[in-house]
């Protein structure tokens, strides 16, 4: 009898505890900007406390690595919704006090008595077998919010391994593998850093902390150049730009480099050949500076449509073209870059670098592997002719075979490719599958 009171009293106050919020007028919640703001506010106080001397320099780092991984999730998370008027907010209450009160007793009685099987063993098995990879995926963002970072990096790796080609999902994995290790980048994240990398070369996850690995190895300088380079790729827009250029400066200061005087070293110093198309100058660079964000998207389109007008007169230029892609992409305007990287293979037919740029435009890392057309099939039969053992032709031209029924090509394209791979990639296991469907 004492047992039950005990229980009813514990609903009770369990109840109050979960209904009183919920009666109370709640605001809006904040806009995901106010929470890049506050995480800001860490980052100066961090900074702050490392300049007195409070905190040593191994402290520092590690906590601005992990105050800077949560405003990189932070900026990819939707704002969050307004809170229920009074009536759902009464509703709520009432289903709070009541029904959740009374199905955590059935549940109890079905399942929490000491001599009842633990539930937990059916949910990873589930999470195991029957979750898909963006399932995983938003489990370890729970998981990495509530700094159950391990789980997390299980989580992650189970979702990597479901969608080997996706590089997003390798790069939240490398990220769960710093936060492990306490902000450093280990070489384990550095694997699947470099592994997102290989399946999509503007990843700008896996390409900021590949440069965060360099700066703490000592590489300043290579870290900056990195960097610079994803700043270069990065939208105006993009939300990782503020972050970038904080520790992009930090990196200079330390390094004693002018990041002014870099950004202006990587443009060309030698003036073009006639006819050729031309970067921005020096001077163009030093204005852009001074100009208002509009006005400097402005000048930038400006100077890209000049670049496009000045290819079409001098369309084999191999190297104007790839630029061109590049500062479309930066605009945003993907199917202009990849109509540039096609023009750039009109230009040079045999290069194999040019040829699988314009491959991954048509078919982006990350996309499913069976939404591939005839032209991109022709392009990796190109790819195949110049590179026999080239991995991407060998999977879509292999996939193409398959499909056409073509069961003995599709086995020699895909053993060829699997000869290649690590057993332990999760590409490995996908091909294999595939080679065990065509017996």
């Amino acid at each position: 009898m004492t047992f039950w009171l005990l229980v009813a009293l514990g609903l009770v106050v369990t109840g109050i505890a979960l209904g009183r919020p919920l009666l109370r007028r709640r605001e809006a919640a904040p806009e995901a900007t106010r929470g890049l703001a506050i995480y800001r506010d860490q980052l100066a106080e961090v900074a702050r406390d490392h300049e007195a001397g409070l905190v040593s320099d191994t402290e520092a780092e590690a906590a601005r690595t992990e105050i800077e991984r949560r405003i990189l999730r932070a900026s990819e998370e939707p704002a969050k919704l307004p809170a229920a008027d009074s009536t759902m907010r009464v509703f709520i209450a009432g289903f709070v006090l009541g029904v959740v009160p009374a199905s955590a007793l059935a549940l109890y009685l079905a399942v929490g008595m000491p001599s009842a099987p633990s539930l937990a063993p059916a949910f990873v098995d589930m999470a195991d077998d029957g979750a898909t990879a963006d399932q995983l995926a938003e489990m370890a963002r729970a998981q990495l919010g509530q700094d159950r970072v391990a789980e997390a990096v299980q989580s992650l790796t189970q979702a990597t391994a479901k969608a080997p080609h996706r590089s997003d999902l390798r790069s939240l994995l490398g990220e769960a593998q710093v936060a492990l290790a306490d902000g450093k980048v280990s070489d384990a994240a550095r694997q699947t850093f470099r592994a997102a990398v290989n399946l999509d070369a503007r990843d700008p996850r896996a390409r900021f902390y590949l440069g965060l690995a360099r700066v703490q190895d000592g590489d300043l300088k290579g870290g900056i150049e990195d960097w610079l380079a994803l700043e270069a790729d990065s939208p105006p827009d993009a939300p990782w730009r503020p972050l970038l250029a904080e520790r992009l400066q930090q990196a200079a200061t330390e390094a004693g480099v002018d990041l002014s005087q870099r950004r202006v070293a990587a443009m060309p110093s030698a003036p073009p050949a006639p006819g050729a198309p031309r970067g921005p100058s020096a001077a163009d660079m030093a204005a852009a500076q001074q100009m208002s964000p509009a006005d400097r998207q402005q000048m930038i389109r400006g100077m890209v449509e000049g670049l496009a007008q000045r290819l079409e007169d001098n369309p084999n230029d191999v190297e104007g073209w790839q630029r061109l892609a590049r500062a479309r992409r930066v605009l945003g305007e993907e199917a202009s870059a990849t109509e540039a990287l096609r023009r750039a293979t009109v230009a040079a037919p045999e290069r194999l670098d040019v040829l699988l740029d314009y491959a991954r435009a048509m078919h982006p890392p990350g996309s499913p592997p069976e939404a591939v057309t005839p032209e991109l099939v022709a392009l990796m039969r190109r790819i195949l002719a110049l590179d026999p053992n080239n991995p991407e032709g060998l999977f879509f031209v292999g996939e193409a075979e398959a499909r056409a029924g073509n069961a003995a090509e599709a086995r020699a394209l895909w053993g060829r490719l699997l000869a290649r791979v690590d057993p332990k990639e999760p590409l490995y296991k996908m091909i294999d599958e595939r080679l065990r469907k065509l017996d």
